[in-house]
């Protein structure tokens, strides 16, 4: 027996740095109501978004999958949602598991595409160095997890290289200074030319 968690990002418009905040999880017993809650979700907390009295904006809905009467917390599957319920992405491996590497189809960067990706408590930005491995049917992939389905950015103040799980990395959906934008782009050039 599974159970599917689901919860939202939401972001804090108001500060100078982008505060992600999650809700508290709600749990269906089965994917399909999770996913019909995901498309609910905005108009049912609505009270929670509206701009005339709060100060968040709803980021994304996540979905988690775990397997029920189990000593081990492992997320089966994720899916993440846009704030209109729209299914963007998702994992269906396991965690710990066998990872044969995403179909191109569903890899939406580049590498040097600017994105956002919420690490921790903040959303940040970052530059696209490497995707995560492409499955070949013709080759099998040893040795990759789940966790091996991320790509490797530079983050944007550290400017360090770090990896971010694949269906948590969204396209810019707010203003970038021209500035920080052209920062990254430096860094990425530099990181490139490093690597060759």
């Amino acid at each position: 027996m599974y159970l599917f968690s689901m919860y939202a990002l939401s972001v804090e418009l108001k500060t100078e740095r982008k505060l992600i905040k999650r809700t508290s999880s709600l749990f269906f017993s089965s994917e399909e109501k999770a996913a019909q809650a995901a498309k609910e979700y905005r108009h049912y907390y609505a009270c929670m978004y509206d701009s005339k009295v709060s100060a968040e904006e709803l980021y994304c809905i996540i979905v988690e999958g775990r397997k029920l009467d189990s000593i081990y917390k492992e997320v089966l599957c994720t899916k993440v949602y846009s704030p209109e319920g729209q299914l963007l992405d998702s994992c269906e491996v396991a965690d710990g598991e066998s990872f044969p590497g995403r179909k191109k189809e569903s890899i939406f960067h580049q590498s040097g595409d600017l994105v956002e990706i919420p690490f921790g408590e903040e959303l940040c930005l970052g530059v696209v160095l490497g995707q995560p491995p492409v499955f070949n049917e013709n080759q099998e992939l040893y040795g990759l997890s789940s966790s091996d389905d991320s790509y490797m950015l530079l983050v944007y103040p550290s400017m360090e290289v770090d990896y971010a799980y694949a269906p948590l990395v969204f396209k810019p959906r707010y203003k970038i200074n021209e500035a920080v934008k052209q920062e990254l782009l430096t860094a990425w050039k530099n990181h490139n030319m490093l690597t060759g």
